[in-house]
């Protein structure tokens, strides 16, 4: 599930070094080109989020709606090269985030997460304890980590001279606001060489959402064929669930993963879908998080987790359909229930209570206006009629409790065969049903 990095804007200095560098990256830049508003040599000029994304041509790698990625390429000159590069910014007012580096490959070389990032003298960690929303430094090294290795400190290590930056903002606490309410500034300055980088805008929310293409993933029944190619393998009647984990060796140590997240993944398939069987319903008892949208704070003692969802995704393109959050979805003595479908089949509301369920699009496009970008970027999938014939569901866990032993990071490390049985009533079930056998068993229908 690997996606293609392209080089972007690599190696951006600013001041002195700008022309010299912008003149050796300007192919590069086209191919990658920066966002709307922004211009080649500033800070963060590309930002991953569907919420702003009018084209659809980011909404690429598995990305979670409720999380924007801004991304920056830095280069520290060469091999071997002092610490040149420093992030500071302001905490924001959301569930999670975190600054990470990776290399071209996708892997996470190092990264750092909100509660454990040290704030600036005289200033608050509002992921610690109670108080404003104070500041922070971060300091990217071209080395090794050593045995005791600094604070507030990303060690790209050595020989490498090349990092990708993400800053990840996860689940704002105010609905729309993507960068978490942070004004100071905005997003994150990088100061390179002594140079501080002139910081692109955070890019607005798109209104209405179904201005977007991805706004209106969840407006159409799909209308396509079966994709030529590209069938993920592993796919039933009964859905497989694959446990993926940076701890367990697994995929996630690519595709620009979170090293706080694990992951647990389902390939579908239209194939089982009929008009007996129109739905899709999936289950699973519903860790405990601290719900900030309420205004808890995150530090609160006792959560399983700090953040979970689900979110429905082409897997030919890596573009995410629909995510329903932890404090979106609907549970029931426990249990969270998911209903998967096109629209035309979307049980009522009434249905959806009583069962204690939250409905998600599979996603289709609209054929006679949408398109579908693939995982180069920038380039139109060259079988859009197929787009969302698959899906892939992908549920999240975020920072789990050491004490949480029944999380998808707990029991990565168990064989396969030891796992559903290890998570117990925490490992997701899900089958395909009919909207009456839904409607009169809930999720006994299968």
């Amino acid at each position: 599930m690997k996606t293609t990095v392209l080089p972007g804007i690599r190696g951006a200095f600013a001041s002195a070094v700008a022309t010299v560098l912008l003149s050796a990256t300007t192919l590069m830049a086209q191919a990658i080109p920066p966002d709307p508003g922004c211009s080649v040599g500033q800070a963060w000029t590309e930002q991953k989020s569907p919420w702003s994304d009018g084209l659809g041509d980011l909404n690429v790698a598995y990305g979670d709606t409720n999380v924007t990625y801004w991304e920056q390429w830095l280069n520290s000159g060469s091999p071997g090269a002092a610490s040149s590069a420093t992030i500071h910014g302001q905490f924001p007012l959301s569930r999670y985030m975190a600054v990470g580096i990776y290399d071209a490959n996708e892997d996470e070389l190092y990264s750092i997460h909100d509660s454990n990032i040290v704030p600036d003298s005289g200033t608050n960690n509002p992921f610690v304890s109670a108080g404003s929303q104070g500041t922070y430094t971060i300091t990217i090294a071209y080395s090794n980590a050593p045995p005791n290795p600094a604070a507030n400190t990303l060690y790209a290590g050595s020989g490498v001279t090349e990092v990708k930056v993400i800053y990840r903002v996860g689940y704002p606490n105010t609905s729309g606001n993507l960068t978490g309410g942070a004004t100071n500034p905005v997003l994150p300055t990088i100061t390179v060489f002594g140079a501080v980088m002139t910081t692109c805008a955070a890019r607005p929310v798109i209104t209405p959402t179904t201005s977007t293409v991805w706004g209106r993933l969840d407006q159409s029944n799909f209308a396509g064929v079966k994709p030529s190619q590209g069938k993920p393998s592993g796919l039933s009647a009964s859905p497989t669930w694959q446990i993926v984990t940076s701890a367990s060796g697994g995929d996630a140590t690519g595709d620009n993963a979170d090293a706080d997240t694990d992951y647990m993944s389902a390939y579908l398939s239209r194939d089982y879908l009929t008009e007996f069987s129109p739905l899709l319903v999936v289950r699973f008892m519903a860790p405990t998080f601290p719900n900030t949208q309420n205004g808890v704070p995150v530090y609160t003692t006792g959560e399983q987790v700090r953040y979970w969802s689900l979110c429905t995704n082409e897997p030919l393109t890596t573009a995410v359909a629909r995510c329903v959050t932890d404090a979106q979805a609907a549970t029931q003595n426990g249990y969270a229930t998911f209903v998967i479908s096109d629209p035309a089949y979307q049980p009522s509301a009434s249905v959806l209570a009583q069962w204690g369920a939250t409905w998600l699009a599979w996603g289709a496009l609209q054929y006679s206006t949408d398109i579908l970008y693939n995982e180069n970027y920038a380039q139109v999938t060259s079988d859009p009629g197929g787009a969302f014939y698959y899906n892939m569901l992908m549920y999240r866990q975020t920072l789990a409790s050491s004490s949480f032993k029944q999380s998808i990071a707990s029991v990565s490390t168990l064989p396969a065969a030891r796992q559903q049985a290890s998570m117990g009533a925490y490992y997701p079930t899900a089958g395909y049903c009919s909207a009456a056998a839904f409607q009169l068993y809930g999720t006994g229908c299968f």
